[in-house]
């Protein structure tokens, strides 16, 4: 399959081991990649969330062989910028679609398919994928029992004054701040993801109060959330020599792996 690609054909390949393009019918589209281990479980599903690049197939690809090992399905959600051009917020205040709904649609057709339980799920976000990850995660802690967030550009904080996205007022939905409170949230970051190019959002505020890079922008969250009482477990992972690259995290600090012993850490400390 041709991860490069923006155009993706609808029907499946033959073999569950292979990494599958699948769509919803009907619209807005709901497209997806999936894995599915040969000894898959019934209770584990990671959700992996690209960022602007749109590239969850590669995403999939490079955590086929850890999943496969530990018999974790994945779900690579696409989100095109076409449809959902503002997914990494929830809700595309052009179209009116939300992003989080087509999720919804995309995990129960998948625990339909294979017969999963309606488990909470892991959630996987780099980038634009992490400012979706862990703003879902608010809006439905209920579905998310682990997220870690590679790089986000920015945040949602802790904030009841400040106004969705930059804070919690006047969120897509109401919060549950208790339940929000006990997900483990783990960010990582590169030590040279410093350069503010053109993908990350700038203002005076969010400068001000997050940060001028990514890198300040993970610890001032980090801290912000464990002040507020996140749950203890929540980490921060800040990785030598990488920039913004979800290659050269995969390549170089092997992700994946970082990736699932972050969430079997907090899945071992609730048992």
């Amino acid at each position: 399959m041709n991860c490069a690609s923006r155009e993706y054909a609808a029907e499946p390949l033959p073999r569950k081991e292979h990494v599958q393009f699948r769509s919803i019918p009907g619209l807005p589209p709901r497209e997806f990649f999936l894995y599915v281990p040969r000894a898959a479980r019934r209770d584990r599903i990671l959700v992996l969330m690209h960022g602007i690049s749109e590239n969850g197939c590669e995403l999939a690809l490079r955590f086929a062989e850890e999943a496969e090992a530990r018999g974790v399905v994945l779900v690579a959600p696409l989100m095109r910028r076409s449809v959902v051009g503002q997914y990494q917020q929830l809700l595309d205040p052009k179209t009116g679609i939300r992003a989080d709904r087509l999720l919804f649609d995309i995990l129960d057709a998948v625990r339909g398919e294979l017969g999963l339980k309606a488990c909470p799920v892991d959630i996987f976000g780099f980038s634009g994928g992490g400012q979706f990850a862990h703003r879902f995660a608010f809006n439905h802690p209920y579905m998310i029992r682990n997220g870690v967030l590679v790089a986000p550009g920015w945040f949602t904080f802790p904030d009841r004054a400040a106004p969705y996205p930059q804070g919690l007022r006047n969120s897509p939905e109401k919060l549950d701040v208790p339940a929000i409170r006990s997900i483990p949230f783990h960010v990582i970051v590169g030590d040279e993801d410093i350069v503010r190019d053109s993908s990350l959002r700038r203002s005076q505020r969010i400068d001000r109060i997050q940060g001028r890079n990514r890198l300040e922008r993970a610890r001032r969250w980090h801290h912000a959330m464990l002040e507020w009482g996140a749950d203890p477990r929540t980490s921060l992972t800040v990785l030598p020599g990488l920039a913004h690259s979800f290659a050269q995290a995969a390549r170089n600090h092997h992700l994946p792996r970082l990736t699932f012993e972050l969430l079997e850490a907090g899945i071992n400390s609730i048992s």
